[in-house]
């Protein structure tokens, strides 16, 4: 590894190329990693078009939210036409009775939403029911993680 020139003074040549060898080394994988970083970053999402079935036109269905309260003393969210609104629109309401029932009419594939809680905090069994045309679609209970019942969905 050292190289004698003359006689008392040595040289060391292969000294410095290992020192920049190792610090090569080092600095690679981290080149490596910032650059395949940088490959993810420019990636975009694929957007895809909603499909659409023109095989079946939208149609009008009955929508009937049945909720059950042990309580009888709850908060309820839920989507619902409002006069002069155009779709479904978030309303809330207080309902002090241990059963009650919401109807209304709108079109197939429209998301339908409903969630529920009890205004004293307590656990108590909520139960939201989904009907549509008659026929149960979906159905939530309380949550005891997060004090709430939720049934939601979109109707084909």
């Amino acid at each position: 590894m050292f190289v004698f020139l003359k006689k008392g003074c040595t040289f060391a040549p292969d000294f410095k190329n290992q020192l920049i060898m190792k610090n090569i080394k080092s600095i690679v994988p981290f080149l490596s990693l910032v650059v395949l970083s940088f490959s993810f970053v420019s990636c975009e999402k694929e957007k895809i078009a909603p499909v659409v079935n023109h095989n079946h036109p939208a149609k009008t269905v009955s929508v009937e939210y049945r909720i059950t309260s042990l309580t009888g003393d709850i908060t309820v969210n839920y989507l619902a036409p409002c006069q002069g609104l155009p779709g479904l629109n978030p309303v809330e309401t207080q309902i002090n009775k241990t059963t009650h029932t919401i109807t209304f009419d709108c079109y197939t594939g429209t998301f339908l939403s409903i969630e529920a809680w009890n205004n004293d905090y307590s656990k108590n069994e909520i139960i939201l029911e989904i009907f549509v045309d008659g026929e149960i679609f979906q159905t939530g209970t309380l949550n005891h993680n997060l004090n709430k019942a939720v049934a939601s969905g979109t109707y084909y």
